[in-house]
């Protein structure tokens, strides 16, 4: 009998749990905080991620900081975000404007931000390093990847290059003779480039701190000589924080090809209507594009033929009616590689005539005369010898 009341009892109490215990789950994580270390009697910045990992969207969480020395919120700024609702599978991330207390102490102090969800409230502690000399983080920044975009250049071109750092520990210390932050401390990050491909963005300074599993995008901007020969160019990504990622670099590779998009006859052109294909032969898709007519006395329809995005490789058709005056009709395709514009070279078509007209002009004749003089000469030759065998007999 005892037994049976106790597994009542237990079913009961399981029965009054919230629902939201079991299906809402929200995780918070401390992406970065800056200045890296904060300063006693100074305010600093905290960004924290709230994610939804719960099996429904979460209604009326706050994400809340918990005042604890040596920290509290700076005058003027809350204490708490409400970010409403949370979708299943969504983050929000929310900066945090606080304050050190002047007393704080030199070193790792711990720093605690929650989330509320009715009346219950969810806590959880990180680590902030207080003090110029804190090299006890033992966090480890990897690459995680590389963005290029557009992701092959043309001589010439402007790009950026985003840069995915991440750090891999897996929980916030570790202890061995002592206890270790295993925050990944990021002081510094550079990007280098060479003669070819000039970095136009100055290096970051105070990057900042990333919590264990978290990762953070550095954006740089490059240019391309104009003069650049095709083929993949690698960057020097160095990054400076304190004990293990003290001088770890990367090499970034980036791509530059002077490949255009081409126009080539469909068919013969004929007296009212003229068929292009326009070819993309790059490894990226172009973007505005668009095929341009220049000919004097002859009415195109449409004025321009406009295309739009093209991906790598692909091929589109472009149909123009035409009226006016025989003669020779100049095409050109105008497009954009990220957020440059190019043009191509202009392809020239005789009306009426299979074969397009040279880009360079009148096609010249003096090969061919000289091929005619040529053989001219070598008939002389042989009449004579033939002359001179007959003469001799």
């Amino acid at each position: 009998m005892r037994r049976k009341l106790m597994l009542i009892g237990c079913v009961l109490l399981y029965a009054t749990v919230p629902a939201f215990a079991v299906t809402d789950y929200l995780d918070l994580s401390l992406i970065k905080y800056d200045p890296y270390p904060v300063e006693p009697g100074k305010s600093f910045d905290v960004w924290v991620k709230v994610e939804n990992l719960g099996d429904n969207d979460v209604n009326d969480a706050s994400v809340e900081f918990i005042p604890r020395f040596p920290f509290s919120v700076q005058e003027g700024e809350s204490s708490a975000k409400n970010p409403g609702t949370i979708l299943k599978g969504k983050d929000i991330v929310y900066r945090f404007r606080l304050q050190t207390d002047v007393n704080a102490v030199r070193g790792s102090n711990r720093i605690t931000f929650g989330y509320r969800l009715g009346d219950l409230l969810y806590t959880r502690d990180f680590d902030i390093d207080v003090g110029t000399d804190v090299v006890d983080s033992r966090g480890t920044v990897t690459l995680e990847k590389v963005g290029v975009e557009p992701a092959v250049l043309m001589p010439g071109d402007r790009g950026t290059v985003t840069v995915t750092v991440k750090n891999t520990a897996s929980q916030y210390s570790i202890t061995l003779d002592k206890v270790y932050s295993l925050n990944a401390i990021i002081q510094s990050a550079t990007l280098s480039g060479g003669e070819r491909i000039r970095v136009l963005s100055p290096p970051y300074s105070s990057v900042g701190v990333l919590g264990p599993g978290n990762s953070m995008d550095l954006v740089f901007s490059i240019e391309v000589d104009a003069s650049a020969p095709e083929g993949t160019y690698l960057l020097d990504l160095e990054t400076q924080g304190s004990a293990r990622l003290f001088g770890v670099s990367w090499k970034i590779p980036v791509e530059v090809d002077n490949s255009s998009a081409e126009i080539l006859l469909a068919e013969p052109p004929g007296n009212k209507d003229i068929v292009f294909n326009v070819v993309n032969p790059r490894h990226n898709s172009l973007s505005a594009v668009e095929v341009i007519p220049r000919s004097a006395g002859i009415r195109f329809s449409p004025e321009t033929y406009f295309i739009g995005t093209m991906g790598a490789d692909e091929m589109y058709t472009a149909t123009f009616d035409i009226e006016g005056n025989p003669g020779d009709m100049a095409f050109s395709v105008r497009f954009k590689n990220g957020n440059n514009w190019h043009e191509s070279p202009v392809k020239t078509v005789r009306l009426n005539s299979t074969e397009p007209v040279s880009t360079g002009g009148q096609v010249s004749i003096i090969p061919l005369l000289a091929i005619a003089l040529l053989l001219a000469i070598v008939i002389v030759f042989f009449v004579y010898m033939r002359r001179k065998r007959r003469s001799e007999k």
